[in-house]
């Protein structure tokens, strides 16, 4: 997590149910966060980590209890998301597979982040 304590999940607005049981939110996250320290100087960008953690906690809302990550599959970044970018998050669980979560960030029509969050059971 960044320094300042502030994480790219704080970004997420506007919840919303979709198909296939998902749930989507519109997300942005200004210029001022901790999460464009050091990536890059004079360039920012909106690390993956940031990116993963936007749908991870979008996949915890959806499941009603707090995300704890046990894996990732099949994770793509697409395109960079530089500050102050509208971002749509969504996540839907996979059928057949109650612990995961399909999960794409997008801006406008085009994919950033794509990939598949395995959540851990129990406590």
């Amino acid at each position: 997590m960044p320094e300042n304590g502030t994480t790219a999940w704080q970004a997420l607005e506007n919840l919303r149910e979709v198909a296939d049981n998902g749930l989507e939110a519109e997300a942005c996250v200004p210029a001022t966060s901790g999460w464009y320290a050091g990536h890059f100087p004079g360039a920012p960008i909106l690390p993956g980590i940031a990116q993963v953690s936007l749908a991870l906690e979008l996949a915890g809302r959806l499941r009603g209890q707090p995300p704890r990550l046990a894996a990732l599959r099949r994770l793509r970044f697409r395109r960079v998301v530089h500050p102050g970018v509208a971002l749509t998050v969504r996540v839907t669980p996979v059928a057949g597979s109650p612990d995961a979560f399909s999960f794409s960030l997008r801006v406008g029509a085009d994919t950033a982040c794509s990939g598949v969050l395995v959540l851990r059971t129990g406590g």
